[in-house]
C-alpha cells in the first residue's frame, strides 16, 4: 500500500532502517497486514488503538505522521531501554555519574552488544568485557562504528568530563540516528566492491556465479558461499541465460540476509540503490503514473548505464497494459 511504502521510505532516507513489516513481500507492498505490517512488533494495546483509529481503507497525512512518530517515539525507548539493561549488567548505578574513560567503556559495550545483536543480560559482567575486547575480529568493520560514535560524543555532548545516564543517552540516541549511514558506507560497500572487482565484463552489474562461487574457495570471500537454490530464492539470480547464471550486484547487496537485526522494530540494511532512483523519479514526475517518454527522459539525465533496447521495450509493453502509461510502484 502507498502508506507502508510511504513510512518505508522515510525512516530509510532518514536514518537507514529498514522497518519490520514495512519492507515488500515479493514486489507487494501489501495491505493485509495489520497497522501496517507493524502488529508483531508494537505493543498490543497501541496495535488496537491504532487499528481502531486508523481503520479506513486509506491512511491520511496526519495519520501517517502520527504513525511515523509513534514508531521513532517507541525506538527511542528501546535505546533507553537497552542502555538500562547495559548499565545493570556492567553493575553500574544508573544515578551514577561516570569519568570520560569509564563512559567510553560503557558506550562500546552497548554499541558491541548493538551491531552483535546481543542482550545484555545474557552475558556475565566478565563474559560482556570479553565481547567488547573481541568486537574487532567478531565485526571487522567495527572502527567505523567505535569512530561514529566518538563523533556524536564530540557533537551532542561536547567538553564534558564526566557523563550521566541522560548524557549517555544523548549520545547514543544520536549514534542511533546515524549508524544506517556508516553501515551502509562500510558493510554494504565492501560488499559491494568485493563484487565489482569479479563484475563480468560482457555484463553490466552482474557476476558469473562460478566467479562468484570461485571467490569464496580461492580469496576466502566468506560472504560468497550462499547456495544456488538460497540466492534464487532471494531475487539475487539472474537465469535469462541458463549456460551462464550471474548474480545481480544490486540484488545481492541490498537482501534481507546482508542486514544487521539492531531492534525489534527494524534491521539496519544496505541501501537499495534502485530506491535512490525511484526517489528522483518520483520528485521529477511527482505522480505515480508516468509515459515511457517522460521516465526515459529522466532517466537518460540519471548517473546510469544506459537502458538497453530490451528494457525499453519492456517498459513500452508495461505501458500498453496500463493505458499508455507506466505505475512507477508496481
Amino acid at each position: 500500500s502507498a502508506a507502508r511504502y510511504s513510512i518505508h521510505r522515510l525512516f530509510v532516507q532518514r536514518h537507514g532502517w529498514r522497518i519490520k513489516g514495512l519492507t515488500p513481500r515479493s514486489g507487494s507492498w501489501s495491505t493485509s497486514i495489520p497497522v501496517l505490517g507493524m502488529g508483531g512488533t508494537l505493543p498490543q494495546n497501541l496495535v488496537d488503538v491504532l487499528e481502531g483509529q486508523l481503520a479506513s481503507d486509506d491512511y491520511h497525512l496526519h495519520e501517517l505522521a502520527m504513525l511515523s512518530a509513534t514508531l521513532e517515539t517507541l525506538i527511542h525507548g528501546e535505546v533507553r531501554e537497552r542502555l538500562s539493561r547495559t548499565y545493570k549488567a556492567l553493575g553500574v548505578d544508573v544515578k551514577s555519574s561516570l569519568a570520560e574513560k569509564d563512559a567510553v567503556q560503557l558506550m562500546d559495550t552497548y554499541m558491541t552488544l548493538f551491531v552483535m545483536g546481543y542482550n545484555a543480560s545474557e552475558f556475565t559482567l566478565e563474559g560482556l568485557h570479553q565481547k567488547r575486547d573481541d568486537i574487532m575480529e567478531k565485526y571487522p568493520h567495527w572502527m567505523h562504528v567505535e569512530k561514529l560514535l566518538r563523533e556524536m560524543q564530540t557533537a551532542a555532548a561536547p567538553g564534558l568530563n564526566e557523563f550521566a545516564f541522560s548524557d549517555i543517552l544523548r549520545i547514543l540516541e544520536a549514534t542511533n540516528e546515524q549508524i544506517g549511514g556508516r553501515i551502509d558506507q562500510s558493510d554494504c560497500q565492501d560488499i559491494q566492491n568485493r563484487l565489482l572487482r569479479i563484475e563480468d565484463a560482457h555484463s553490466t552489474g552482474r557476476v558469473r556465479l562460478r566467479d562468484f562461487y570461485g571467490s569464496f574457495m580461492n580469496e576466502g570471500t566468506w560472504q560468497f558461499s550462499e547456495s544456488v537454490d538460497f540466492l534464487n530464492q532471494s531475487g539475487v539470480l539472474d537465469e535469462s541465460d541458463r549456460s551462464e547464471v550471474r548474480i545481480m550486484i544490486p540484488n545481492y547487496v541490498a537482501m534481507q540476509e546482508n542486514c544487521l537485526n539492531v531492534s525489534t522494530f527494524y534491521d539496519l540494511c544496505c541501501m537499495d540503490t534502485c530506491e535512490d532512483l525511484l526517489g528522483q523519479l518520483e520528485r521529477n514526475i511527482q505522480s505515480p503514473h508516468a509515459s515511457p517518454q517522460s521516465i526515459l527522459s529522466i532517466v537518460s539525465t540519471l548517473p546510469i548505464a544506459a537502458l538497453s533496447a530490451s528494457v525499453v521495450a519492456k517498459l513500452h509493453e508495461v505501458a500498453e497494459h496500463h493505458g499508455g502509461k507506466v505505475p512507477l510502484h508496481g
